[in-house]
């Protein structure tokens, strides 16, 4: 082998050796693995992920992550003012009303009411605005389900943003008490303020946000 071939040979060699010894995570489009939460991949590309860092109370894992980091990046201001006002340390010592955050685009209402029976309580949706829900003392059932397992009882008023169905049978329940809330978007059906086992009444705020929906 003459000196020129050596060359080129020894300098590829070094070059391939140098390649292999870089972590799967270093090279061009690879993904570092993480413990924390993914960005959520869409149509137009990587959506932050809208989990607010601040607060010690947790999003419930029924949350549509993938619409809430939708909504999230559209209409960021209003939610960061929703996420202020959850993270209220005051909240217990709030009094029943309404309070508003940002006009009508974001406001909360807070209730302190006996919980309803299972038979009285209503399958609803909403239109206008996406809803958290978080009880404040207390303890509550809350049903969430898609509004096309459910029948219409009352079409969409549009007056107090909705719609009532009939209950079919279907949907999950879970169990609402302080330290983890829940989002309802529009394309959610809920069952609120259903009665806990052991539990006759609650505190519990209603944060709403206007959606982008009808944008």
């Amino acid at each position: 082998m003459n000196c020129r071939l050596f060359c080129q040979v020894s300098f590829a060699l070094i070059l391939l050796g140098s390649f292999c010894d870089r972590s799967p995570a270093s090279l061009p489009g690879s993904m570092s693995l993480s413990s924390g939460p993914l960005p959520v991949q869409s149509g137009s590309g990587t959506i932050p992920d809208p989990v607010p860092k601040n607060l010690t109370i947790k999003a419930h894992s029924s949350i549509n992550r993938k619409e809430w980091a939708k909504q999230y990046r559209q209409d960021k201001v209003l939610w960061d003012k929703a996420y202020e006002f959850l993270g209220r340390k005051d909240l217990a010592a709030l009094k029943p009303g309404k309070y508003p955050i940002d006009g009508e685009n974001v406001f909360a209402t807070i209730s302190e009411n006996p919980s309803k029976e299972f038979k009285v309580s209503e399958w609803e949706s909403h239109r206008k605005y996406q809803d958290i829900h978080y009880v404040i003392t207390g303890r509550q059932q809350l049903g969430i389900t898609s509004p096309d397992q459910l029948t219409v009882r009352e079409p969409y008023d549009e007056k107090r943003d909705v719609i009532f169905y009939n209950d079919t049978g279907k949907g999950k329940y879970y169990t609402a008490d302080p330290g983890v809330f829940f989002i309802c978007f529009p394309t959610d059906a809920h069952r609120p303020d259903i009665r806990a086992e052991g539990c006759e009444k609650a505190k519990k705020v209603v944060i709403k946000i206007r959606t982008n929906f009808l944008k």
